[in-house]
């Protein structure tokens, strides 16, 4: 309910940095999954 009533700020809000918010946590996860990939030897 909380966030809900605060709806009109969040779409004042800057669009780029809620993006960033949100995507940070996958790019984050898809570079750990690279680089673990990346330094996998073949048992």
């Amino acid at each position: 309910m909380t966030r809900a009533s605060r709806g009109g700020e969040d779409h004042d809000s800057d669009v780029w940095a809620g993006l960033f918010t949100t995507a940070w946590p996958f790019l984050a996860a898809l570079v750990v999954g690279w680089l673990v990939t990346l330094a996998w030897r073949s048992p």
